[in-house]
């Protein structure tokens, strides 16, 4: 695919660079707020970003599929949207007390408004944002993340070390927004997008409405086990429960979102061109999983002292959490594909399907589990995972025939990898008295030699990937090599 590896480059170095400064403001703010706080913060989020899942019905992602956009596609993209957000921020506003009320949370409902006016502000970069998508601009996009997460970042700490509290997160949202807006508009400084138009709401509305299914889906899919955690249990329990899942996360976002946000528009060009999925898909699960599953072991025999770095030793108890996020996990490489590839063919039916199969489910396992606390909540994952995977990856084999051994095969270099990586920190565990809650120095020794060890198993198993560094390599020789 033409133009890919440099899409995956800038989308890539845009996420490494977002998840440092995140790691560290996460890290921070972990130790400015309260269990208590944090909670409320991400109830106050989970019922936010619930409700504005609504405004995928009017998104402005068709911009990239179609195989021509004229200006009354961007404009009707941006007047659906806005008019949508306007009818959702009002409510939110009218609510914001009685939700409130509901968790004994005066405060939320000051946090509740100002997302909510955030998220209205949001339309004005979003066609935009599309628009550089459907062109691969990755290079402007990451500047406009890296500059977004970097002035959110900022004011929350300010703010949090000010005795903000809680609300030091819903001010950097505002601000994270008005950065992202301000730069889309520097980029793309053109009045015309912003002109009111419905000339083209069938063909907004016909993409938005299985893609706003799919959102709203997975939303409460993340959000309502919280809400009803925090009805269940406590606020501090919540809060929790969202540090394990940040902390958690961290593979998602550094190996899989880089890909993700390129998936969709490369995938969508190739079907434009005719060309065929399966060996991109095959090759694309090859090719994450040499990085994804090492990451994912890494952490699960390392979640003492990484929970002990990032968030600091008051949140000890998350990290037999992380553990099992992490095991849960290592069945989620496929998603990054099979969702973009639905949504490239145009099967956005199926790719609703998927979502209203698997994520209701899921989220009913997770609820119930969260009667038993959240360790059971997080257990549980255990099973909802691998179970989201195997209905996604069912549908993705409607467009894209595939056996189920092929991606066996396709992953199997990548297991190989991911045992050399583990091997030197499972010794470096065994002689600790297999005791996970490592030393600083050990868990440091172990990352250098697992790295040594990621490296060896590249290089013994011949992975595809051992051609891409030494392609790398090679560049960067012809380019920094002395002239003779």
């Amino acid at each position: 695919m033409p133009g890919i590896r440099t899409a995956v480059l800038f989308s890539s170095a845009e996420r490494y660079i977002g998840l440092a400064i995140n790691f560290v403001n996460v890290a921070v703010i972990s130790r400015l707020l309260t269990p208590t706080e944090i909670g409320i913060a991400a109830i106050g989020t989970a019922l936010v970003t619930i409700t504005i899942s609504l405004r995928e019905f009017a998104t402005c992602a068709f911009l990239i599929q179609g195989d021509e956009v004229t200006r009354n596609d961007v404009q009707t993209a941006f007047t659906v949207q806005f008019l949508l957000m306007a009818m959702i921020g009002a409510v939110l506003v009218l609510a914001a007390p009685w939700i409130a009320s509901l968790y004994g949370e005066a405060g939320l409902a000051a946090f509740i408004r100002v997302i909510a006016a955030a998220l209205i502000l949001d339309t004005f970069g979003s066609p935009i944002l599309s628009l550089l998508r459907r062109d691969l601009a990755f290079r402007s996009l990451a500047a406009i993340s890296v500059a977004t997460v970097i002035v959110s970042a900022a004011v929350s700490i300010t703010l949090a070390a000010g005795g903000f509290g809680f609300m030091s997160l819903a001010w950097a949202w505002m601000a994270a927004t008005l950065t992202t807006v301000s730069l889309a508009i520097y980029l793309h400084p053109d009045p015309w997008i912003f002109a009111p138009s419905l000339a083209c709401w069938r063909r907004a509305l016909a993409f938005g409405g299985y893609n706003g299914a799919i959102n709203m889906l997975t939303r409460l899919y993340e959000g309502i086990p919280q809400l009803v955690l925090g009805r269940v249990l406590s606020l501090s329990a919540v809060g929790l429960y969202n540090r394990t899942v940040v902390v958690g996360g961290v593979a998602d976002k550094f190996i899989l979102a880089g890909v993700f946000n390129v998936a969709f528009p490369a995938l969508a060009s190739e079907v434009r061109a005719g060309h065929g999925l399966k060996e991109a898909m095959l090759k694309a699960f090859c090719y994450i999983t040499a990085f994804y599953w090492p990451a994912l072991t890494m952490m699960a025999l390392l979640a003492h002292p990484i929970v002990h770095l990032v968030l600091g030793r008051q949140w000890d108890a998350a990290a037999p959490l992380v553990q099992m996020i992490a095991v849960a996990n290592l069945a989620w490489f496929p998603v990054v594909v099979t969702q973009p590839i639905l949504m490239a063919v145009n099967a956005m039916r199926h790719a609703f399907l998927s979502s209203l199969i698997a994520m209701p489910v899921s989220a009913l396992i997770l609820c119930g589990a969260s009667l038993f606390g959240v360790e059971a909540m997080v257990a549980s994952q255990l099973l909802t995972t691998p179970f989201q995977i195997y209905v996604a990856l069912s549908f993705a084999r409607r467009h894209v025939p595939f056996k189920w051994a092929e991606v066996g095969l396709a992953v199997r270099s990548s297991a190989a990898v991911s045992a050399f990586s583990v091997t030197p920190a499972l010794l470096i565990i065994a002689a600790n008295g297999f005791d996970f809650d490592l030393a600083a120095w050990s868990a440091v020794l172990a990352t250098v030699l697992a790295a040594c060890g990621w490296m060896a198993g590249i290089w013994v198993t011949g992975h595809p990937v051992k051609t891409e560094i030494t392609d790398l390599l090679k560049l960067i020789n012809r380019h920094f090599s002395p002239i003779s």
